[in-house]
């Protein structure tokens, strides 16, 4: 089983702009092995399609998601993305990190927390079986930040988890915390905290970003 933000690494768009961070400034503040623990394992990300972009896992039913899930660079923007692992079981983290130019960044970020509030479900494609995943709007304790439960099935097996973004400065931060037969969200909002600190801390806070309660 494969969670988002596959196959990402780092890609540079064309130039920076003002207040646009560097790859290596978003890897620094992407959460670490150190940060979270020696029980979080980090999963090597997959190579890019041939058709580019980033991994081979699509999304359907909620398209407008589909360039946050892959950590897809494009044009002019630059992601950093981290996967983890607990054990074979999980739970899975996947956090990603998008800078861009100010009109492009904030367009992007408008355009997922839309997604975000309108849609109902999304279908993972990963290679396996498909995914389908319940979204339902949920409060993560970050303010300003837009969040989604999942719940699904993969093949017989419960899948539960969290889905959330917000925005620190130039950067879009993209967060999901899988689970298998697990529903406490205990570890899933303290990790998001977390990254959400460190991001906050690294980028500063601009419109619409948030701060925890």
């Amino acid at each position: 089983m494969t969670t988002g933000f596959t196959g990402a690494g780092a890609a540079a768009g064309v130039g920076l702009s003002a207040g646009e961070p560097t790859a290596s400034q978003l890897k620094a503040a992407l959460l670490s092995q150190q940060d979270l623990g020696p029980s979080y394992t980090p999963v090597p990300s997959s190579p890019p399609s041939s058709g580019g972009g980033g991994g081979g896992s699509t999304v359907t039913g909620c398209p407008e998601l589909s360039s946050l899930l892959n950590a897809t660079t494009a044009g002019d923007r630059t992601v950093q993305s981290e996967t983890y692992q607990v054990g074979q079981l999980g739970p899975f983290l996947s956090e990603a990190l998008v800078t861009a130019p100010a009109s492009t960044l904030h367009a992007d970020y408008a355009r997922d927390k839309a997604a975000l509030t309108s849609c109902k479900s999304m279908t993972v494609n990963a290679g396996g079986a498909p995914l389908k995943l319940a979204m339902t709007p949920v409060n993560l304790g970050v303010a300003g930040s837009t969040a989604v439960r999942l719940s699904g099935d993969y093949n017989g097996v419960q899948i539960n988890g969290d889905l959330a973004i917000d925005q620190a400065g130039q950067v879009e931060l993209g967060y999901i915390f899988l689970q298998i037969e697990g529903s406490s969200q205990q570890q899933a909002i303290a990790v998001f905290k977390q990254a959400d600190a460190k991001v906050q801390q690294a980028f500063g806070s601009a419109a619409g970003a948030g701060s925890s309660v």
